[in-house]
Order: structure tokens, then sequence, then C-alpha cells
């Protein structure tokens, strides 16, 4: 019987191909997931930096703005300067009397108040007549018309607080001294047509005009009420008196 032939079997020319795509297919993964994993770990930090950067902004700006209007705040929690009054603008007292000026500002921890000129110049103290507390009180005392000094007693003074926190200044408040003195008004004679109006006034000594504000009118020890029949209308100032 002759031996059976069988046909030689040819490798199929595709299944190097299919082994090398399923091979690439895997790497090509592998790559897409670590390239993605690496975008998404660069996204997450760039996203904290960021609001890092915005925060510590914010807080800069917020410090400057509260200095600049009403005090100054840190992080620390309980550390800070304000202003207690900052409306003070004047402050005019008797000679006879003298006056007591807190700084209108304190802080926390407590805060090194000083005075200042307006010019900047520090103020020092004056035996029996200028005198800056431990506490930050500017006290002038009374004093007599001989010793008075403008640059003292008729001036622009500011104080500053200044601690961990920062350093804060008050406005400018101006520190004026009147005198007591002996001082008289007194009223013109006045001549008029009848039937016309005759004007009055009232003449108070220009040292302490300033100070002294008319109240009352009188004729023959009776008072007179502004805008009855014997004044016709209202004077346009108290020291007018228009009949």
């Amino acid at each position: 019987m002759a031996d059976e032939i069988v046909p030689e079997q040819v490798p199929d020319k595709f299944t190097y191909d299919y082994e090398t795509i399923r091979n690439g297919g895997l790497i090509f993964a592998v790559v897409a997931f670590v390239f993605g994993l690496l975008i998404i770990l660069n996204k997450v930090t760039m996203t904290s930096c960021s609001c890092s950067v915005v925060r510590r902004s914010f807080i800069l700006e917020m410090k400057r703005g509260i200095r600049g209007i009403h005090g100054a705040h840190t992080e620390d929690v309980g550390t800070s300067l304000y202003f207690v009054n900052d409306s003070i603008q004047q402050v005019t007292f008797s000679s006879t009397v003298g006056v007591v000026i807190p700084c209108p500002a304190a802080g926390s921890p407590s805060a090194g108040l000083r005075w200042y000129l307006a010019t900047g110049d520090d103020i020092y103290d004056v035996p029996h007549i200028r005198h800056v507390h431990a506490n930050g009180t500017l006290q002038l005392y009374p004093f007599s018309p001989s010793a008075f000094n403008s640059f003292i007693h008729d001036n622009d003074y500011f104080c500053t607080a200044e601690n961990s926190a920062g350093k804060i200044r008050s406005p400018n408040i101006r520190v004026k001294a009147v005198f007591r003195e002996p001082y008289t008004v007194r009223v013109e004679d006045q001549r008029s047509m009848r039937g016309n109006v005759a004007v009055f006034k009232c003449l108070i000594p220009s040292s302490v005009q300033e100070y002294v504000s008319v109240v009352s009118w009188e004729k023959d020890t009776v008072s007179i009420i502004p805008g009855n029949a014997v004044l016709g209308k209202t004077p346009p100032t108290p020291q007018l008196l228009r009949l």
C-alpha cells in the first residue's frame, strides 16, 4: 500500500501580525494610563498653588486696608491695633484748668503709645507745662498768661500705637488754650429816622469772641423776644437787634 501523502502545512502569515497588534495595544494602554495619571497629578498640584497664592494675597491686602482706616490685624489670633475714638479733631481748654487727652488708640497685646507734633517732632516733657504719662495720656497743666507758648498751647498733635500687629497713626488733633479773663460786652447807641429800622450790634472783645455767644437782648431789664411786634422780624444773627 502506497504511503499516504500528507500536504505540508503552510504557516498562517497573519499569526505574527495578530500578536504584534495585541502586544502593541497593551503597551499603548499602559502608556496612556501613565500619561493620563501624570496629567491629573499635574493639575492637582497647579490648583493647590493657585489657591494658596490667592489666599495669601487677600490677607495682605486686607491688612493694609484695615491699617489705613481703622486699625491693623495680623493672622495671629488676638493680635490687633484699633482706634478707640478717631473722631476727636479739636480740644479747647482753659488756661486755668488744663487738659488731659488720652491717645485714641489701643491694641492687643498692649500697644506702645507715643505723641508727636503734626510736624513729626517728638513730644518732650516740659516741667509743670506738658507731660506724657506712661499710659499714653497727654497732659497740659494750667499756666499763667506769661507762660503761654504757641508751640505747646496752640498746635496740632497726633499719637501712634505700635505692637506686633504693626503701627497706626491717629488723625491730627488741634489743641488750643484760651485765657479766662474778665471781659465786658456793650451796645453802641444808634440813631434812626422815625419809621425806619435801627440795627444794634452786641460788641464782644475779639480775644473772647470765638468762645462767647449772645443768648438774649434786654430793654430796660426786660427780655426782648425775637419775632414779636417790637422787633418786626427775627434778626439774621443773635449779635444783631432790629428795632
